[in-house]
């Protein structure tokens, strides 16, 4: 996928404002790059967002990873999980180097999982052991019993942080790939193809435009080697503050002469 891992960026960015005394953060992007730092050092928690076009190679990763590091916690977020509690069960089940998988949203599940760990000293085997219930976060517990916390969303868009300020996402504009932002999270149709066709996304929950203005400046600085924006809305255009984010990006283009060409999801009304 030819995007900055926005998804990744934003568990990351919200991890080290939750946790900046216990963590140390490192994204990777590219296969060779995660490959040599495996070699180089063990990792204590290995975290995959994982997507269709990504998922056998993630899991390959956690594989090599369990087997090298059988210490290491490996924690799966992303889209390419099922749907219904018993396919998620069996989904699982057929992949044991998962140790946790985040539903939904990950940046409060990550978080509560990583203080949950931090208390029994990174014992995850222990943790499991408890079978403890955490938002979003679901797992095999010791004796092979599925545990599924409850839905959880990210309520407030604002009290996680922007990954591109925090400079999580500087090593990328050295690449032809497109930087990508989030206006809005959530969607109020239900596609049945859609991973936010569920009615827990429905409600939409929206980043201020001085938030959106100060991601897009700051893109705009450091941009190198694509003329391109994506937007990861998932219906842009069809709400009345879609127009200052459009003003936005009209004044950073007259200014700077980036984008060319924008990549979204435009809405399915008005």
């Amino acid at each position: 996928a030819d995007v900055f891992p926005l998804g990744l960026g934003f568990v990351a960015a919200y991890a080290c404002q939750e946790l900046s005394d216990l963590i140390e953060v490192k994204l990777f992007k590219f296969p060779n790059d995660l490959n040599m730092a495996l070699k180089d050092h063990a990792p204590d928690v290995l975290c995959f967002s994982s997507y269709v076009w990504n998922a056998r190679l993630t899991y390959k990763f956690a594989e090599y990873a369990k087997k090298a590091y059988p210490g290491a916690v490996t924690i799966f977020g992303g889209p390419d999980f099922p749907l219904p509690e018993d396919e998620r069960k069996e989904f699982l089940i057929e992949r044991p180097a998962i140790d946790f998988h985040i539903k939904w949203d990950g940046e409060y599940a990550l978080v509560g999982l990583l203080r949950s760990l931090f208390a029994c000293n990174m014992d995850f085997k222990g943790l499991k052991a408890e079978s403890v219930s955490l938002p979003n976060v679901c797992y095999l517990d010791q004796s092979g019993q599925y545990v599924e916390g409850a839905n959880h969303r990210v309520h407030d868009l604002m009290s996680v942080p922007s990954p591109y300020l925090a400079g999580l996402m500087d090593q990328f504009f050295e690449y032809p790939m497109m930087p990508v932002i989030e206006t809005i999270r959530g969607c109020p149709y239900s596609c049945t193809f859609c991973n936010d066709g569920s009615t827990l996304r429905s409600k939409i929950y929206r980043r201020t435009s001085e938030y959106v203005r100060s991601d897009l400046l700051y893109i705009a600085s450091k941009i190198k080697k694509t003329n391109q924006l994506a937007i990861a809305d998932l219906n842009f255009g069809m709400f009345q503050e879609d127009i200052e984010t459009a003003r936005i990006i009209r004044s950073i283009r007259i200014s700077s002469g980036w984008p060319d060409r924008i990549q979204t999801s435009i809405g399915k009304s008005n």
